[in-house]
């Protein structure tokens, strides 16, 4: 790819932003290529994403596209929004927590956990939850002391299923009096406990590392809370987007659009590479596209890292309750040799309950407790 077309063109693209964004029937832009008959060519363009395609020649002078020294392509996108609720495919509780299902506060509908994740210094052991902030936070400013939930309230969850606070956002920033702040993450993370998260998300697996540099054309991947897991692939680059978050409008830059199923619910997925490498962060919706928070943005500005794990406790520990140990040694004899049995660890459940935890490829029988300890199956 021509990095020197691409970048001329993101920089053409984001001079304009603010003037096109304006214009009553654009709702986004980024660098992508052309189409033509519906297919994709070769030919980098400045995409103007519209509500309704209308003929240019029924339209306004006032209201017509027009970027110098660029080639454009008008792109029918509909409306763009970001949404909780929707009719969930990932609803379930899950203890323990982990990626790609309902999650919300307590105000709110319900969105999705995006992943387990990280604080970004290494001597800091804390785990978080990572969503969006229109999900996890209390509009318009969320306060740390905004309760969240999994599943979400609307989901059929209860209040005795807290499972934290708000902890950290990004605050997402409003025009007034005329002015246009760019705002680049729709981000916020609840510290939980670091023994009752499982470091994956459902049907996608575990976060191997970041991929901060995507090409277009990059398949990728999301589990989310409303349509489960669907694949597409990254069409725009540099992306600018004025977006209806809780009511009002917002403006998005420097955004990944990513062509890829998804709905209402689904905010807060994280999107993955074929590689599992972290893309970012699915915030909106407009019809068959999503807007995506690029992770380089998401980690800075939420201060964590989405591939790095924090231990749980060692089991081998002689600080270790004997009890405990031995009922780890004993789920280790009965399921040797067992293909589909992974891993086997100490975990906590909801209700402080120490417990052993049995990672699977596939369901098998394990005991409901072994030595007075739970015994919780964990489908990977």
């Amino acid at each position: 790819m021509p990095s020197d077309e691409l970048n001329r063109l993101i920089d053409v693209q984001r001079t304009h932003a603010a003037q096109l964004l304006a214009l009553p029937n654009v709702r986004g832009l980024a660098v992508g290529f052309k189409q033509t008959g519906g297919n994709r060519t070769g030919e980098l363009a400045v995409l103007v994403y519209v509500q309704e395609k209308i003929d240019r020649d029924v339209l306004p002078p006032r209201d017509l596209v027009q970027i110098p020294d660029v080639v454009t392509d008008v792109v029918q996108w509909g409306r763009i929004r970001c949404g909780t609720s929707g009719i969930p495919v990932y609803a379930a509780e899950q203890d323990p927590l982990r990626g790609g299902y309902s999650i919300g506060r307590a105000n709110g509908g319900a969105g999705t956990i995006g992943t387990i994740c990280a604080d970004a210094r290494a001597d800091d052991e804390r785990v978080y939850v990572l969503s969006n902030n229109h999900v996890l936070a209390t509009f318009p400013d969320g306060r740390r002391k905004d309760v969240v939930y999994q599943p979400a309230l609307h989901d059929g969850g209860t209040r005795e299923d807290a499972i934290g606070s708000l902890t950290r956002k990004v605050s997402i920033r409003y025009p007034t009096k005329g002015v246009i702040p760019w705002n680049q993450v729709d981000g916020a993370v609840v510290s939980v406990d670091p023994l009752n998260v499982e470091w994956s998300i459902a049907d996608i697996g575990q976060v191997s590392g970041i991929n901060t540099d995507p090409p277009l054309g990059t398949r990728v991947r999301k589990t989310g809370r409303t349509t489960g897991c669907t694949a597409g692939e990254i069409i725009g680059i540099g992306g600018c987007a004025a977006v209806v978050v809780d009511g009002s409008t917002a403006y998005f830059d420097l955004q990944l659009i990513v062509e890829l199923k998804s709905d209402f619910g689904d905010s807060g997925s994280l999107v993955v590479d074929e590689e599992n490498r972290a893309v970012g962060l699915l915030f909106a919706i407009a019809e068959t596209y999503a807007v995506v928070n690029p992770i380089a943005q998401v980690q800075r500005q939420l201060r964590i890292e989405v591939a790095r794990t924090v231990s749980k406790p060692d089991p081998e520990d002689p600080a270790m309750p004997a009890g405990l140990r031995n009922a780890l040694k004993t789920m280790r004899k009965e399921l040797a040799g067992v293909p589909e049995a992974v891993a086997i660890s100490v975990g906590r459940s909801r209700t402080d309950e120490v417990t052993i935890d049995v990672r699977v490829t596939a369901a098998i029988p394990v005991p409901d407790r072994v030595e007075g300890y739970q015994v919780r199956m964990i489908e990977l």
